[in-house]
């Protein structure tokens, strides 16, 4: 160490003279060293923090609520759109299975059964018979009622039905649907 680095340096903003191991670095100045002490510095930085914090919060919440928004509709929205529409099997797939993990229900379902499903029903309800668009798969027990999640039990239905079915027990919802009792519908069944 030279003799210099030992030595001691008066800060501006306090006039307090102290050695020269209390001021940071500063490459630009002629000694190398900050013109303000450690411990000034750092009250002039939690003042200007708080005062910014004050005055800007609820600018700075806005901006990053909608430049987080507007990265999202630019980057995120279109890849997942078209990652949507290229495969919506494999996302119908992934949603039926978080639901039936959700009910602790077993079964597995894939995208390549969720085709064969919807293929076997060739567009048409499988409880009324109509034309079904857009196709709804429902599951003939229900996963409140400890239904599965494998493709023995999923069926393809219009939109009307699956949501007028909803939880009901298969017997009862076609007894709705025919305008018959539900011990009617046991004895045809």
């Amino acid at each position: 160490m030279d003799d210099d680095s030992c030595g001691v340096k008066t800060c501006i903003k306090c006039g307090v003279e102290q050695p020269k191991y209390n001021f940071g670095k500063n490459a630009r100045s002629y000694d190398g060293l900050r013109d303000r002490c450690k411990t000034c510095v750092s009250l002039y930085n939690l003042a200007h923090r708080q005062k910014r914090k004050a005055t800007h919060r609820g600018e700075d919440r806005a901006y990053q609520r909608a430049y987080g928004q507007m990265w999202y509709q630019r980057h995120v929205k279109p890849y997942m759109w078209a990652m949507y529409h290229a495969n919506p099997d494999y996302y119908i797939a992934a949603s039926h299975k978080r639901r039936a993990r959700v009910k602790d229900a077993g079964g597995v379902l894939t995208a390549t059964d969720i085709r064969e499903i919807k293929k076997r029903a060739n567009g048409r309800c499988t409880y009324c018979g109509k034309p079904a668009f857009p196709l709804h798969l429902d599951h003939v027990i229900a996963l409140d009622n400890g239904g599965s999640n494998d493709r023995m039990n999923i069926v393809v239905a219009c939109a009307s039905c699956n949501l007028r079915k909803s939880t009901k027990p298969l017997e009862v919802f076609l007894s709705e649907l025919a305008g018959i009792s539900a011990e009617e519908m046991l004895a045809i069944l």
